[in-house]
Parts: structure tokens; C-alpha cells; sequence
């Protein structure tokens, strides 16, 4: 969906310099044990809408994110 290759050892922001700073601070609420987040986020590059659902999955102490992202494009033009 986002055309990500070679991702293993990378970190977010050097596979998406396209997101914006509030993508990763939505983020970064939900991981540091914030509520589960839904929102929709335009990424310029490919011209693409994305809906994001975001939670915390696991114990506390293993600090896991699930990330689930969603291609809306085709409905965000109809709209």
C-alpha cells in the first residue's frame, strides 16, 4: 500500500519523509498508552488518502503499536 521495500532496520520517519509531523505525534500518544486512534492522512508523494486505525497491542512493558492503514482515496474524491 505504501510502497515500502526493505523496511527491516529502518526507522518510520527515513521510510516516510512524506508524513507530516502530527502523523507521528498521533502516533506517539497512542504509544506512550493513549487511547486507540483513528484519522485519515494524506500522503502527497503518491496522491493518496490513507485511514489509519492505531493501537497498543500486548503488555505495557513490550511497547507494541499495531498500525492498520486503509487506502480511501477512491472515496475521499467522491466526496
Amino acid at each position: 500500500l505504501l510502497g515500502v521495500t526493505e523496511a527491516v532496520g529502518r526507522s518510520w520517519r527515513e521510510l516516510f519523509p512524506q508524513l507530516r509531523k502530527s502523523f507521528f505525534d498521533a502516533l506517539a500518544r497512542v504509544w506512550r498508552g493513549g487511547p486507540a486512534l483513528r484519522f485519515e492522512h494524506w500522503l502527497a508523494g503518491p496522491g493518496a488518502w490513507l485511514e489509519v486505525y492505531a493501537s497498543r497491542v500486548g503488555p505495557k512493558h513490550l511497547n507494541r503499536l499495531a498500525i492498520v492503514f486503509n487506502d480511501v482515496t477512491k472515496r475521499k474524491r467522491f466526496e
